[in-house]
């Protein structure tokens, strides 16, 4: 429809591999006694699902999962 918002295919690219990164930056496990660390963590992972149920053919990055120590990983 005219007048609504639309995302762009590359939008979609970044929004799903921003909630990857987040993804694994918080279940790295240094703060997984902090409440408020696993609240975000379970709502962050709850975000990623529902990025891929919407846009299931999106092109996931994952070379910080590969590379960990990357420097294009590094927030």
């Amino acid at each position: 429809m005219a007048g609504e918002p639309h995302m762009t295919p590359a939008m979609e690219e970044l929004v799903v591999n921003f909630l990857l990164r987040m993804t694994f930056l918080l279940g790295d496990g240094k703060d997984s006694r902090d409440r408020e660390m696993v609240a975000l963590l379970k709502h962050t992972q709850i975000m990623f699902s529902e990025a891929l149920k919407l846009w299931p053919n999106v092109r996931c990055d994952w070379s910080c999962h590969e590379q960990p120590n990357a420097t294009a990983c590094d927030a």
